[in-house]
């Protein structure tokens, strides 16, 4: 796929991943719609993109509002053009045991990560079946193992997973293309922004790739258009000896957990 000139929607763009995202697509000179809800954040990442040879404009948008995603893929077409790409990537997560979780907590991460992605998918689709193009999805390792007291986020991100690789199989022929990125841990400062209820220990992997190096994986499977991507990093050899031996993973998450607690 050649992105010079192609529209895409990236959702989650004023900070992390989603920053390093539009900044690589500006270099190719896509046009980028900027979506997340801090504007201020999101005024940078445009003049950023703008300055990297795209061409970039802010949507603040919540997904939380499911029921507008029409209207905002409507608004990105009337002001860039017709959508190419879609790139699920915004992401939320709230730390806590599950005893101590309100059942809100799920409801709210299932929004911000799911639902929200699910209905501006819906959205788009029409347009890129007629047109042709790319829905790409920003998943987490922890969709495939989840670690002690990111249960919200794990869960989000599962039915995330699933529902992108649905699309994958249902969309087989036709002119949209589906890719998921498995990125693992980066140095995003995700964690520090995160609600906590209670007092959770969150075992994470000493190594963090930077954002960068994962955006560039990402727009350069846009362009060879893969299907899927998983970045290296902290944890993917768990989740490899996790495929092979369940049970001493658990045992392994176990001690390193009363370990974090003690």
């Amino acid at each position: 796929m050649r992105l010079r000139g192609r529209v895409v929607l990236l959702t989650g763009a004023s900070r992390g991943l989603g920053r390093a995202v539009a900044l690589a697509l500006g270099t190719r000179g896509a046009r980028v719609a900027c979506v997340a809800r801090d504007a201020a954040a999101l005024a940078g990442v445009v003049e950023a993109t703008r300055a990297a040879g795209g061409e970039a404009r802010a949507f603040p948008f919540d997904l939380d509002h499911s029921e507008a995603c029409g209207e905002l893929v409507a608004q990105v077409e009337e002001e860039l053009g017709p959508l190419g790409v879609l790139v699920a990537n915004a992401g939320m997560a709230t730390a806590g045991e599950i005893a101590d979780l309100p059942l809100a907590e799920f409801e709210r991460n299932l929004r911000g990560n799911f639902l929200g992605h699910a209905a501006l998918t819906r959205a788009a689709l029409p347009g890129l079946r007629e047109r042709g193009g790319t829905l790409c999805f920003v998943l987490s390792g922890l969709a495939l193992r989840p670690i002690p007291a990111l249960s919200t986020y794990a869960v989000s991100k599962a039915a995330l997973r699933a529902y992108a690789e649905s699309l994958r199989i249902e969309l087989s022929g036709s002119s949209v293309r589906v890719l998921t990125v498995q990125p693992g841990t980066m140095e995003t400062g995700f964690l520090a922004r995160m609600d906590r209820f209670g007092e959770p220990r969150i075992l994470m992997p000493r190594r963090a790739a930077p954002p960068e190096r994962v955006a560039e994986r990402l727009v350069r499977a846009l362009e060879r258009d893969r299907s899927r991507v998983v970045v290296r990093g902290g944890g993917w050899l768990v989740q490899q000896l996790d495929h092979f031996a369940p049970q001493l993973v658990d045992r392994l998450m176990v001690h390193l957990y009363r370990r974090a607690r003690a």
